[in-house]
């Protein structure tokens, strides 16, 4: 059986399921949103969730997509603490939580997983750095939260300032917003929380990369053509989108991203990079759990198919 987690609202899980369904496997789907009651038995591990159950004996591969399984005995921590019970034994339940749910997370991982809950979250700025290390270029990148410290930076060269690596999308005031790149010129405050601030690369175009287990599936996007998306692609234009084409990489370039996959331990995950005016190729980052849908559809690779038949074989 293919055990996917995910959550209830991403459609490329959806669109893998159904060749899943097409090609006749057995699967089940856990998302953030379904309460588990997980029941911790001899050599065994029974899950019930939505109405049925099944052993963990039974999973043959695991999909990571995104998300959590979200379990009182795993998330105590998460838990609305009430009632008179002592702060003592919550801090030591809390510590007997994340102890039971790095086990439990071991214990998935050694099934056969594309992605895992074992190392789910990548860090930006590690993964920047272990990059440099395999011989691929980034942008020159300074975390800095003094006014003076930046200024002597901005003299002589142009900056963008970027999450460091939280989720983009924000809730304020019951309102939706979305976090951009941007260029900064000028800080006003002497002090500033610690934040990201990368040298601005004049691009060609960038590149959008799915990585499937040491295969690359890859499409430039020609952003720089369009002031609205120079910056920050994602501010689209819905008018004029931007123009995107199947792209081919350099073999050398593909080598080195294998390699930082493997030292990061992914097998899958959504790669951003950008090609500069002179033609030299740049490193941004990784998202494990980025959209593929993006570059499958235009480019016809066909990418939910091939996924479900790695989940199969």
């Amino acid at each position: 059986m293919i055990l996917v987690i995910s959550n209830s609202s991403d459609s490329s899980t959806s669109d893998v399921i159904a060749w899943l369904v097409a090609k006749k496997a057995k699967w089940t789907r856990i998302n953030r949103e379904d309460k588990v009651h997980l029941e911790f038995l001899i050599n065994e591990i029974k899950f019930n969730v939505n109405n049925t159950s099944f052993y963990l004996s039974e999973v043959k591969t695991i999909w990571y997509r995104r998300g959590f399984i979200s379990n009182d005995f795993l998330n105590f921590s998460l838990m609305k603490k009430e009632g008179n019970t002592a702060k003592g034994i919550l801090d030591f339940l809390d510590i007997e939580s994340e102890t039971l749910r790095e086990y439990f997370y071991y214990q998935l991982h050694q099934k056969k997983h594309l992605n895992s809950l074992h190392n789910g979250r990548i860090n930006k700025l590690i993964t920047c750095e272990i990059a440099k290390s395999v011989g691929l270029d980034v942008p020159d990148s300074f975390i800095l939260s003094n006014r003076g410290e930046f200024q002597k930076i901005a003299s002589n060269k142009r900056l963008i300032t970027k999450a460091l690596g939280g989720d983009p999308h924000i809730l304020l005031d019951d309102k939706n917003g979305m976090m951009y790149t941007k260029e900064v010129t000028k800080i006003n405050e002497q002090s500033f929380f610690p934040s990201l601030f990368q040298e601005m690369i004049i691009k060609k175009y960038e590149l959008r990369i799915f990585y499937l287990d040491g295969d690359f599936y890859s499409m430039a996007i020609f952003s720089q053509e369009d002031k609205q998306t120079q910056v920050d692609f994602r501010k689209y234009n819905d008018k004029v989108p931007n123009r995107t084409v199947p792209y081919k990489l350099p073999s050398e370039i593909e080598r080195k991203l294998h390699l930082l996959m493997q030292k990061i331990g992914r097998n899958c995950g959504s790669i951003d990079m950008m090609v500069s005016s002179e033609n030299k190729y740049y490193f941004l980052e990784i998202n494990p759990g980025g959209q593929f849908g993006m570059v499958s559809y235009p480019c016809n690779y066909h990418l939910e198919e091939k996924i479900a038949e790695y989940l199969i074989q």
